[in-house]
């Protein structure tokens, strides 16, 4: 009666080593298997009361019941290195590792039910037995067998996909206007609508000019970018235009370039205050570019900030080495007897013609003050 209690013990004291053993190895799974996450046992006592773990190597035990898919665990000893760890039932090979722990999940299904022989040889790496141990077990393919206990988790890896690089946003669809008269181009969001203000800039300045892109009306617009221009009594440098006295606030923006020119470049506000105001001015000789968007849609301003880029890189004077020459409409061919004088089609240059009806009723949002911008 003792011996038969001592080999129960011993039995349940082996099976709990190895659970212990095989959820620290799926713990640790991530550096022997990249990318694979090892689903843990829920408790090391759920596996003490489960027929389908198969030690070998610890004490003697009784023949123990399995059926479906085993778990021979090998309890290798820690001062044994063994190049290869192999697995036998009734000695045929069924597999091998060399990682600890050393296990091998069974397919019982593959073998006639009753007694087998299952055994577990470790070499070296010059094939020499290092360590071996067997143990018997009862096999049996009932299906009450498979379902009177919960099985044991087979830790099979999920394997998660490594991420890929992030497509890039697509770029927006853009409309271009040229200006012959002020001599640039400049791109922006197709479908905007575009205002020019030239008249009502005050002060005037000299060579002034000032154009609004926004998104719908520019009185109502939530995102407005302002396109403003003036010219130098003579050619200066960011350093210099930033000395001066009213030009002082410039010295806190950030120093940028734009195409191959100097530049100031700031965003201001956040999108709790329904405000964000993005900003660059653009120093290129004697011409002054000043340029803002204005948000007040509250969402996160990479939206906007995205649009206003559009157009600040996209700015050429039409007199730079470096810009593209405007694209020319083609005439529409006039019909041979037009009983009257046709419409001329409608031209690049806006700045020669007044805002529409709609964007008259109001100045829109630009900012005036202390920065002169």
């Amino acid at each position: 009666m003792r011996l038969r209690v001592h080999i129960v013990l011993w039995s349940a004291v082996a099976a709990l080593l190895l659970a212990v053993c095989i959820g620290v190895a799926a713990h640790a799974a991530k550096v022997d298997e990249p990318g694979g996450v090892f689903e843990p046992l829920k408790s090391p006592a759920a596996i003490s009361s489960i027929t389908k773990i198969i030690t070998v190597g610890g004490p003697p035990s009784a023949p123990r019941t399995v059926s479906g898919t085993a778990i021979i665990g090998a309890l290798v000893p820690q001062n044994v290195r063994p190049a290869t760890v192999s697995f036998y039932a009734d000695g045929n090979q069924v597999g091998s590792t060399n990682k600890r722990p050393f296990r091998y999940d069974w397919d019982t299904t593959a073998v006639a039910e009753g007694e087998h022989t299952v055994k577990v040889t470790a070499v070296d790496a010059s094939g020499k037995e290092v360590w071996s141990g067997e143990t018997k077990v009862n096999v049996v393919h009932k299906a009450e067998a498979a379902a009177a206990k919960p099985s044991v988790p087979m830790y099979k890896p999920t394997i998660k996909p490594a991420p890929g690089p992030k497509p890039a946003p697509a770029s927006p669809k853009v409309e271009t206007l040229n200006s012959e008269r002020h001599k640039f181009q400049v791109s922006y969001p197709a479908g905007w609508a575009l205002t020019n203000q030239t008249d009502k800039m005050k002060p005037k300045w000299p060579g002034g000019f000032w154009f609004v892109f926004s998104h719908g009306p520019a009185k109502k617009a939530n995102i407005a970018i302002n396109l403003r221009h003036r010219t130098e009594p003579a050619p200066t440098t960011a350093d210099a235009f930033a000395k001066l006295p009213e030009n002082d606030f410039l010295n806190k923006w950030q120093r940028a370039t734009v195409n191959g020119k100097e530049a100031f470049r700031t965003t201001q506000g956040s999108p709790e205050s329904k405000r964000v105001l993005h900003r660059c001015l653009i120093v290129d000789g004697a011409d002054i570019w000043m340029l803002n968007c204005i948000d007040t849609t509250g969402g996160q301003p990479d939206q906007s900030k995205i649009l206003f880029d559009l157009v600040v890189n996209s700015l050429s004077p039409l007199t730079s080495s470096k810009a593209q020459p405007p694209k020319k409409l083609e005439p529409k061919p006039a019909p041979l007897r037009p009983p009257t004088p046709p419409t001329p089609p409608p031209v690049t240059d806006f700045s020669d013609q007044p805002p529409p009806a709609e964007e008259d009723s109001g100045e829109p949002v630009v900012l005036e003050g202390g920065d002169k911008q």
